[in-house]
């Protein structure tokens, strides 16, 4: 029973960061060309390509097999200088 429960809660989070993704990759600059600047207008444009990148970022973690997703976990706790990157 209890783990049924765990299942459920992990179903109900994976479906909610899937909605997160999907939000973010949608998401647009809105930028008004009478009131913003160049500034305030690459600020906005600058946004709105980070959150589509996470959103991208996000749905291909959510994507990943249980094997793949446990080897970027252990890669987490290697020290810096033994990283990929």
């Amino acid at each position: 029973m209890k783990n049924q429960k765990v299942k459920e809660v992990e179903q109900v989070k994976v479906s909610v960061l899937a909605v997160l993704a999907d939000w973010l990759k949608d998401s647009e600059a809105n930028v008004d060309s009478y009131y913003d600047g160049a500034l305030e207008s690459a600020i906005k444009y600058a946004k709105a390509e980070v959150k589509q990148e996470i959103g991208s970022l996000l749905e291909e973690i959510l994507e990943m097999d249980v094997h793949r997703l446990e080897e970027y976990h252990m890669e987490i706790g290697k020290p810096k200088d033994e990283l990929p990157f």
